[in-house]
């Protein structure tokens, strides 16, 4: 994944066994230069019928420098190795995720994953690109598979809106965000806290979160001594 998004299609670096959806980003990333893995404009997010609350607490993270650089430029937290830790260790006391990802009340879930997988969808709309799918996607021994992701390039489709369905249903399966589930109006603040509650469980995002919410806090302290003043 790190060498996909950083466009390294060198011989020797596994590129020759992508498949074309998979060269079609790297040539893509290659392109962008110094800009790639940066979500450079906000795209829209389907309302899912009163989900507005959601859909602004997503809108921030997401456009927010450090979520886009520890997810999409670092890799922190990549989806598709958390799934396979999930499915070896879920059971295992000795397991590295901590209890909302192991067995038990909303079991199966990830917060963190879910989030991955929303900035690389993001992303992707951004620049064209199914990302997901790329990442997805099985090896290929095609010699022909570089000029055919070459020539998909033209006709790209950016800026379409999201339907962050998956999203949703995960926070309501999420034993820390049971409370939320359902279609009623939320309010956006109890949105976010659980939202980075349920994903700071998982041990390699807790550093962040920390992070944010003592900025958070740090900011909030700074406003409330200037309005004293």
């Amino acid at each position: 994944r790190i060498l996909m998004f950083s466009g390294e299609l060198e011989a020797g670096g596994g590129a020759e066994t992508w498949g074309p959806l998979a060269l079609r980003l790297a040539i893509s990333q290659s392109q962008l230069g110094t800009a790639c893995c940066k979500i450079k404009a906000p795209i829209g997010l389907y309302n899912l019928g009163n989900t507005c609350f959601m859909s602004s607490v997503l809108q921030c993270l997401v456009n927010c420098a450090p979520i886009q650089r520890y997810f999409l430029r670092e890799v922190r937290h990549n989806f598709l190795s958390c799934k396979v830790l999930r499915s070896a260790h879920g059971a295992s006391p000795s397991s590295p995720l901590k209890s909302n990802c192991r067995q038990g009340e909303g079991a199966g879930i990830c917060i963190a994953c879910e989030m991955d997988r929303l900035l690389l969808e993001y992303y992707g709309r951004t620049i064209g690109d199914d990302v997901i799918a790329a990442l997805e996607e099985g090896p290929s021994l095609s010699s022909s598979c570089v000029s055919n992701a070459a020539n998909a390039a033209a006709g790209r489709r950016c800026g379409e809106p999201l339907v962050p369905a998956r999203l949703l249903a995960a926070t309501w399966k999420s034993g820390g965000m049971k409370h939320l589930a359902g279609y009623q109006q939320r309010d956006a603040h109890e949105f976010l806290s659980a939202f980075l509650d349920s994903m700071g469980k998982h041990d390699r995002c807790s550093n962040i979160i920390s992070k944010m919410r003592d900025g958070a806090r740090a900011r909030s302290m700074s406003q409330q001594e200037m309005e004293r003043n």
